[in-house]
């Protein structure tokens, strides 16, 4: 949970930073791996942006971004990944804008999310996880589609090389 302004920003700017990194990963090509009945690396990274505008709605931010209709995006996710990055760019920039206007003690205001009740700090914590495991799940995705995942939180098996490492045995 949150409980600085600074600490949010901080983190949730290197946590853009690293969704947009796997977001450019994206061929067009493989958008819609891994197909129905599961969500597709175009609708995981479409998630991405839904929640950058949905969940804040709830804690009374108003992120630009597309249109939300029942806690989705009303439009479809669009063939061109640049365009799925460039919209949760803007959108998950602005937020944390939005987010500097407040002060600390706004991260202790309890609010209603999800049928629950939730500080808005927890409300961001949870907004900052959730996407990390997204972003895992768009990891192994690009994996199965032959494109390789970006180092996130540590090296990917061909990111030890970076280090003059060899990868670890699995």
């Amino acid at each position: 949970m949150f409980r600085r302004i600074d600490d949010f920003v901080t983190i949730w700017t290197e946590e853009l930073k690293k969704t947009r990194e796997v977001l450019a990963r994206v061929p067009a090509a493989a958008l819609k791996a891994p197909g129905a009945p599961h969500r597709d690396l175009g609708r995981l990274g479409w998630h991405l942006l839904e929640t950058c505008v949905e969940l804040p709605s709830h804690l009374g931010l108003a992120v630009p971004g597309p249109k939300i209709a029942n806690g989705f995006i009303a439009e479809p996710v669009p063939g061109d990944p640049a365009a799925i990055d460039a919209a949760y760019g803007v959108s998950a920039t602005a937020l944390a804008e939005l987010v500097k206007r407040w002060n600390d003690a706004e991260l202790e205001a309890v609010v209603e999310m999800y049928g629950e009740r939730w500080t808005k700090g927890y409300a961001l914590f949870a907004l900052v996880v959730h996407q990390a495991h997204h972003r895992g799940q768009m990891a192994l995705l690009l994996r199965q589609a032959g494109v390789q995942p970006t180092d996130v939180y540590g090296p990917t098996r061909e990111g030890w090389a970076k280090y003059g490492l060899e990868a670890p045995a699995v």
